[in-house]
């Protein structure tokens, strides 16, 4: 056993040398390598200053709330029109992939805020256990030791978490930490990517363009199916939206979960949407929601398919203006509902 010991010290040893002699020498390039492949961990630098000057109301999501020029975000165009007579600072903790996996990670970081509302989206193709894009797992380092426990009675697993690398996360919470890791991930890929290896010939052979064509309508196909994934109750995901609601709004914090509007009429013409289908999903995760204290609003057939900027869930200059005008209301209610609900006596 003391063998044991000693040859997994030692071996630990090595990695800790190994990664500060990387860090060390990688310089800054290979750590920016890192912060792209590891995308995710650019939001904590947002919630770090949050924490200086803490925001009203704290947006958590996908893609779909981001914006991309020309377009903006409807969550900015909220802000500008509706939020800002109320003095209702915010916070968009958006990024590519996000979903309530992500959201669980980042549950302890919001709560420390302690906004008055928080809005997370949900968006119907990103059900799936396996993640789609390297990032899922890069802020699990932000869960609370509180919160280890409950981590590890959910299905984290899900995206190659282990036990292990649960705890072993928490090193990124600091600086040296996640430098050597960052700058260790860029150091890899840029040597997967060198240029020597074409010394061997080419590693893919260039597309023609029908062949570009022919991936270009498979993939608007494969992300019209993805919406239309089977989603039922046992799905793992269900379960980090149920401790990630239920962690907030046991905080005293206002929940609302919104479930982002989807391509419903591409998706008919697919045969990938019949109505009754996706109202079962959707009182699913209703249930979900309400039981674990949250609100809930279901926008996945809110928009025409002319508001859309692409064949996936981006929206247009117009179709953010609708959003923005569709949300108001109820982003306002929840608001105000928020005031009273604190100024009465506990």
């Amino acid at each position: 056993m003391r063998g044991v010991s000693v040859i997994v010290c030692t071996w630990l040893l090595l990695v800790a040398a190994a990664a500060v002699v990387t860090y060390r020498t990688g310089g800054d390039a290979a750590r920016h390598t890192g912060a792209e492949l590891y995308m995710h961990r650019g939001l904590l630098d947002r919630i770090r200053d949050a924490e200086r000057s803490p925001p009203d109301v704290v947006w958590a999501g996908d893609s779909t709330i981001m914006g991309f020029p020309p377009n903006p975000s409807y969550v900015g165009i909220l802000q500008e029109r509706t939020l800002g007579p109320m003095h209702a600072r915010t916070l968009m903790l958006g990024s590519p992939g996000m979903d309530f996996y992500s959201y669980w990670s980042l549950a302890g970081r919001i709560a420390r805020i302690h906004p008055k509302l928080v809005v997370f989206v949900a968006n119907l193709r990103t059900f799936v256990p396996a993640g789609g894009v390297r990032g899922f797992t890069d802020v699990m380092g932000e869960i609370d030791l509180a919160d280890v426990p409950e981590t590890l009675a959910l299905p984290y697993y899900i995206r190659g978490m282990t036990a292990p690398r649960v705890l072993l996360a928490r090193a990124l919470r600091t600086s040296l930490g996640e430098n050597v890791f960052l700058t260790f991930e860029g150091v890899r890929k840029n040597v997967q990517e060198s240029p020597a290896w074409d010394v061997l010939g080419p590693v893919d052979r260039p597309a023609t363009p029908t062949e570009r064509f022919f991936r270009f309508a498979r993939t608007m196909d494969r992300i019209l199916q993805a919406y239309d994934r089977p989603l039922g109750p046992g799905n793992p995901l269900l379960d980090f939206m149920r401790a990630t609601v239920s962690k907030l709004s046991g905080d005293g914090i206002t929940v609302l979960v919104l479930v982002t509007p989807m391509p419903w009429e591409r998706a008919t013409e697919a045969k990938y949407y019949e109505p009754e289908r996706y109202a079962r999903r959707i009182a699913l995760l209703r249930g979900v929601v309400e039981e674990s204290g949250g609100h809930f609003l279901d926008l996945h057939h809110a928009l025409a398919k002319n508001l859309f900027r692409d064949g996936d869930c981006h929206f247009t200059a117009d179709g953010a203006a609708e959003m923005a005008r569709l949300l108001g209301p109820e982003v306002q209610r929840l608001l105000r509902s928020h005031v009273t609900r604190m100024a009465v006596p506990q």
